[in-house]
């Protein structure tokens, strides 16, 4: 069986690639971008032809991770990589990804996300109306569903279904920003061809994925490469990168503490000694609460979805649990090994942003038996492991 994968080099399209790769026999082919970055693969170079030119072991299997170069938003080529891989299943996750940055660039992110779906189912329908066709979606179609603030807790780290009503797949969508309203269109554009053409298309709405090889425009990548980069500077100034936490308990308190005052040993750029002074990161809205899972169990929901779900219909990829941005941070500077002072930037601040995102997987669970596995502390302490490692390559 050939799975092709769109967005193969990002986070779930690399993680997805991997779990195929070591956890079935299937064959591998990613679309990446003409000479575009492919060093998120370099671990799976044992599975690709010496041709790749991967950094990595040299290969001890058959070739079963083939490469091609295009574009989504080009409708021919992505008919004729279609035509040319035949594959079994198609997971399209290739997008303008980032609702930030969907402000700036209203259009440009409809044409990455809306065209290309038009352009591959229009190409399955034609080629191989059979084919499985995966569609991400996401969590941000829900966008200002609850506003009874009266439903928040005063204070807390976390909340869960007993705290705050979860997003089901039945609550009404109402997108905050155009990456959002782009993702309702891509969803409905599957919904449309599955009823119209008999085409399997498969719905997961994706919260936050979170894990190693993403890029820092998200929250936890930011802080984590923000942490890292002020560790391996201290590091050099030392003769080396100390990668043990400062102290049992943290490297501070968080924002209630060290963000809000000026502690001694004060002094530099950022606002660091080169010993013992505060290191500052710049960070945005903290009192947010998220719905953070693991991409490691995303990506096993979504295999899960396309062997045992029910196409047409969409299934919550979450973890159950929403925590507080300031938590998140917190617990990422816990693990640090300078001592972290913390400032809000207002440029890092949304125009809009939703107090809460929390989902209910219930549906996805019945209907596959899936559920998630990995602790949030595991999945933070491997990106900051991964950004420790990359800035110091």
């Amino acid at each position: 069986m050939t799975i092709f994968i769109t967005g193969i080099t990002g986070l779930i399209g690399s993680h997805l690639a991997e779990f195929l790769l070591e956890e079935t026999p299937h064959n591998v082919v990613g679309l990446v971008r003409v000479r575009g970055n492919i060093q998120n693969l370099d671990h799976l170079a044992h599975f690709a032809p010496t041709s790749l030119k991967l950094r990595g072991a040299s290969r001890a299997a058959a070739a079963r991770l083939r490469v091609v170069e295009g574009s989504v938003d080009d409708g021919k080529a992505i008919d004729d990589v279609i035509r040319k891989t035949k594959p079994d299943i198609l997971f399209h996750l290739a997008a303008q990804s980032y609702p930030h940055e969907s402000w700036s660039a209203p259009i440009s992110t409809f044409h990455t996300n809306v065209d290309s779906t038009i352009h591959i189912l229009e190409t399955v329908k034609t080629v191989n109306p059979k084919m499985k066709v995966l569609v991400a979606c996401s969590a941000a179609e829900y966008g200002l569903v609850h506003h009874e603030r009266s439903l928040l807790p005063k204070e807390g780290e976390t909340l869960t279904r007993q705290d705050y009503p979860p997003l089901t797949e039945n609550t009404p969508l109402h997108p905050l920003h155009p990456y959002g309203i782009s993702k309702v269109a891509q969803e409905m554009l599957g919904y449309e061809y599955f009823v119209n053409f008999g085409i399997p298309v498969y719905l997961p709405r994706f919260f936050i994925q979170a894990g190693p090889r993403q890029g820092d425009r998200i929250s936890v990548q930011t802080f984590a490469k923000q942490i890292a980069e002020k560790e391996i500077s201290l590091g050099k100034k030392r003769g080396g990168a100390e990668w043990a936490p400062l102290r049992s308990g943290g490297a501070s308190e968080g924002q209630g503490s060290l963000a809000n005052r000026s502690p001694k040993g004060e002094g530099g750029s950022d606002g660091g000694d080169e010993v013992t002074g505060p290191h500052t990161i710049r960070v945005g809205n903290l009192n947010a609460y998220r719905d953070y899972l693991d991409v490691r169990d995303g990506v096993r929901a979504i295999w899960a979805i396309v062997e045992k779900g029910k196409p047409g219909t969409p299934y919550n990829v979450c973890s159950g649990t929403a925590y507080k941005v300031q938590y998140i941070l917190d617990s990422l500077i816990k693990m640090a090994s300078v001592p972290i002072r913390v400032e809000v930037d207002p440029k890092r601040l949304r125009p809009s942003d939703e107090p809460v995102i929390l989902g209910s997987h219930e549906k996805l669970t019945a209907a596959t038996g899936w559920t998630p596995k990995i602790p949030i502390e595991e999945t933070l302490r491997s990106i900051l492991n991964y950004w420790r490692h990359a800035l110091s390559a």
